[in-house]
């Protein structure tokens, strides 16, 4: 509307000068960056010589991703005759376009010593990967100025960076003190209805909370503290989520990635499709559809996107993804092979590189080195993975398994590693079953000083199954024990822990009462998935209830056909069982507030509880 009546009263009115900067400040500071370019683009247009207009646009046309626009805007100003702000402008933009040769001849024209121009010099030495060099003109600046939250976010990210993560922390908390110190309002995320368009608050930006905070939560995510991450992001001050930043929308897309897969997805696409986005985006993107089968998307997404695929992909990421959507598994498999072995040769060289270094101290090319070997590692754990999956999906887990035994010694001491070498023992059964366990103990060990409450469900149950089927019922009591315990703490404690976090004692019990009802033990069985019901308000939901019906179809079954005879107590405790499952639904409202879940459940214990009171009369 005052755009409308701006562009009206241009020619007539000696207020529209004012009412066009005010315009393109209001759209600069509600991250409109399109639309104040726009605005600034005609006050440029009115008044070339004013060198603010000028600035304005510049930076608004960077945040757009208009870099190559902003860049025609610097031309048309003289190196010779441009104030200090233009010039860290332009350094700015030849910066964000990689011409670090142009950046270099402008810092000649820059005062020598001024706080800006170290800063200048700082970024210059940060792209061409020179993170300690960077980090001390950094820290120089930060003792030369009074606290800064930029400066201070470039600080922690270089100590990122360089993986020293404490100082990086250190650095952070700074920032989030000082936010909250001087913006009060921001540090109260728990209560998002005391404010009102939080997300266009101009103090937000200039505070860089929401920068510090992405930046913890990629160190958390990177010492694998996943629910600490998303704790990170859940404090941050409440924005809707059209009007979240870049980095925030693909962390949020990454950390809930399995818990809302399609949902990330979506995410990760209106990035690609909305620059600018974080550069690892794309690549991001094809690494999780690989991991979670999507290898077909992920074929397409590269031949559909010839210009990311060429700047933002490895070559070798791009050959492993096409290797996956290979159809015959013979050809995928020697292709995945030959990609390994590339991948480790190249690994190892990186390695004998990097010991040079660590033994001339040159803490840069360690970073560096560090990093991308780090990188190349992450995909090569992808690729054997990838290949153990074939073989799992054909059943052949003793060919997965051999896959996984000769991976390069530099997968062994993964995560995906152990897990899924876990997982293939523990499928196979028999004398298998007890090899499985120090595998999925190291996992749980690697938690100790934490709550058993971080180790994901699934582990936790294999594990007790492994022990209990090696005859180690103590053990696996004990860890059942210990999951009580903690669920009890973390109800009462003002962690804020996730919700998940307190359905490991429920899927436990429901894992190992499945497993003895299989064994033909139902009295056990059934007495175990009660009790990873309770209280049924909260546990009882189609996930749970899918298993608690398969192991009374299986009862049923076996009775009718004389495979087994029922005891007293077992006919009592089965009525009982879905009485209270019936009466528990028309009691209470249920956690999974959908009416046709809940209608499924009622129809399907209903039908189950007249099959059992009617076989109970033929026996």
């Amino acid at each position: 509307m005052y755009h409308d009546k701006i562009q009206k009263e241009r020619e007539y009115s000696p207020h529209a000068r004012g009412l066009l900067s005010l315009l393109g400040y209001c759209y600069f500071h509600t991250r409109s960056f399109v639309r104040a370019g726009e605005v600034y683009d005609q006050l440029v247009q009115m008044y070339p010589d004013v060198e603010e207009y000028a600035l304005s646009l510049i930076h608004s046309l960077i945040n757009a991703g208009a870099i190559r626009d902003a860049d025609l805007i610097v031309s048309k100003w003289n190196a010779d005759t441009m104030s200090q702000k233009m010039l860290d402008a332009s350094i700015q933009v030849k910066l964000e376009r990689d011409d670090l040769d142009a950046c270099r001849s402008l810092l000649n024209d820059t005062v020598c010593g001024d706080p800006s121009t170290l800063v200048a010099e700082a970024l210059v030495c940060h792209k061409e990967g020179q993170i300690e060099l960077a980090l001390q003109k950094f820290l120089d600046v930060f003792e030369m100025i009074e606290f800064e939250p930029c400066l201070a976010y470039n600080i922690a990210l270089c100590y990122y960076m360089l993986k020293d993560f404490a100082l990086a922390l250190d650095f952070v908390d700074r920032i989030l003190s000082k936010g909250w110190e001087k913006y009060p309002e921001f540090a109260s995320p728990r209560n998002p209805t005391k404010y009102l368009h939080i997300e266009n608050h101009v103090a937000l930006q200039e505070s860089h909370l929401i920068e510090a905070y992405n930046l913890k939560a990629a160190i958390e995510y990177s010492s694998n503290n996943f629910d600490d991450c998303k704790e990170t992001l859940a404090s941050m001050p409440p924005r809707e989520e059209k009007s979240l930043d870049p980095v925030t929308l693909h962390n949020y897309a990454l950390f809930y990635l399995e818990k809302e897969t399609q949902s990330s997805f979506e995410k990760f696409r209106f990035l690609l499709a909305n620059p600018p986005f974080p550069p690892v985006t794309f690549q991001n993107l094809l690494l999780l559809y690989c991991k979670h089968g999507y290898t077909d998307m992920a074929a397409d997404f590269l031949a559909d996107n010839p210009q990311l695929t060429l700047n933002l992909v490895d070559q070798d990421l791009v050959q492993y993804t096409r290797s996956l959507s290979i159809s015959d598994h013979e050809e995928a498999l020697k292709q995945l092979e030959s990609i390994s072995d590339e991948f480790t040769k190249t690994i190892n060289s990186l390695n004998r590189e990097l010991n040079k270094y660590i033994d001339t101290g040159n803490e840069d090319m360690i970073a560096m080195i560090s990093e991308k070997t780090d990188h190349k590692i992450s995909i090569l754990i992808s690729i054997i993975m990838a290949r153990a999956q074939i073989y799992w999906k054909q059943k052949d887990y003793l060919g997965a398994e051999q896959v996984l035994l000769n991976a390069p010694d530099v997968c062994t001491d993964s995560y995906p590693w152990k897990l899924n070498m876990a997982h293939v023992l523990f499928v196979q059964q028999g004398p298998k079953i007890k090899e499985c366990i120090p595998y999925y103990q190291s996992l749980v060990d690697d938690e100790i000083g934490e709550s058993i409450l971080r180790v994901p469900p699934v582990i936790l149950a294999n594990l007790c199954v492994a022990l209990i089927l090696s005859n180690e019922n103590e053990k696996a009591e004990a860890i059942i024990k210990e999951i009580e315990i903690a669920e009890k703490k973390s109800a009462t404690s003002d962690l804020g822990l996730v919700e998940t976090l307190n359905n490991h004692r429920c899927i436990v019990n429901l894992v190992i009462g499945t497993l003895y009802c299989e064994k033909a033990n139902f009295e056990f069985g059934l007495e175990r998935i009660q009790i990873s019901l309770d209280p049924y308000t909260t546990k009882l939901n189609l996930n749970t209830w899918y298993y608690v019906k398969r192991c009374l179809l299986a009862l049923a079954d076996k009775v009718t056909k004389h495979m087994v005879v029922p005891s007293e107590s077992l006919k009592g405790m089965v009525i009982a069982f879905l009485n209270d499952v019936l009466s528990s639904i028309s009691d209470a409202e249920m956690s999974d507030n959908d009416t046709v879940s809940i209608a499924s459940i009622v129809t399907e214990a209903k039908k189950l509880r007249s099959v059992f009171l009617l076989l109970n009369k033929e026996f």
